[in-house]
């Protein structure tokens, strides 16, 4: 039954249920989604305090031009 029905599963991963590896992390969440939400991270939490558990890092600071 499992063998019949794989053609009809989606190619993802339960977030909770995969290593910490940041690639790993990118794979769950697809790379669009995972950017917007470095976006967020780095707007909320630039710092990485809240860098527990399956961490989404800040996306990089954009330089500004002086």
């Amino acid at each position: 039954m499992y063998a019949a029905l794989t053609s009809h599963m989606a190619a993802r991963a339960y977030i909770n249920a995969i290593s910490e590896d940041e690639a790993d992390v990118i794979a769950v969440y697809g790379e669009e989604k995972y950017a917007r939400l470095a976006h967020i991270k780095r707007r909320y939490d630039p710092d990485d305090v809240f860098h527990c558990n399956l961490n989404i890092k800040p996306a990089p600071a954009i330089p500004t031009q002086g």
